[in-house]
């Protein structure tokens, strides 16, 4: 894994989507490749995550959905 990609996957604490790492010019094939290689995980389309790690459900739905939480899910946050 490349340390660009490492450092996203850092600072996103394990969770990336495919516009997020286009965005900062990283390759989506560089994530296809790692998902091949067993590194990383597709477990949402558009969404990749570190193998051993659990997918970031909020973080997912708010790369697709705008709006706004609220109540156990705010204080979940």
């Amino acid at each position: 894994m490349s340390p660009k990609i490492r450092q996203l996957f850092d600072k996103y604490h394990g969770t990336l989507t495919s516009k997020l790492v286009s965005q900062v010019g990283v390759k989506r094939a560089s994530l296809d490749y790692l998902v091949r290689i067993g590194e990383i995980t597709k477990d949402y389309p558009g969404v990749y995550v570190l193998k051993g790690d659990f997918p970031d459900e909020y973080f997912w739905r708010s790369s697709i959905y705008k709006g706004v939480f609220s109540h156990e899910t705010a204080l979940f946050l």
